[in-house]
């Protein structure tokens, strides 16, 4: 897998993104947005949103490093709906 994350430095969460979520069965989140502070609540938002409509979660975990700096934040996004 190649990468380029400067393609989505920035996710915010608005009514269009609210509304695709709201119409989708699975909600996959790639790992390495969880490098960006900012996006990490547009991430868990979104969660909430995908949960809220009965969508299956799904996070990349992307690589053993992401998981280590990030594995409180990888739970965020679930622990509210366990």
């Amino acid at each position: 897998m190649l990468a380029y994350q400067g393609t989505s430095s920035v996710v915010n969460y608005d009514s269009c993104l609210a509304s695709l979520i709201s119409k989708t069965n699975v909600f996959v989140i790639e790992g390495y947005l969880f490098e960006l502070p900012d996006t990490i609540r547009t991430i868990t938002k979104a969660c909430e949103e995908a949960h809220r409509n009965g969508a299956l979660v799904a996070v990349t975990t992307s690589d053993v490093s992401c998981i280590e700096r990030h594995y409180d934040d990888f739970w965020l996004v679930y622990a509210p709906f366990a």
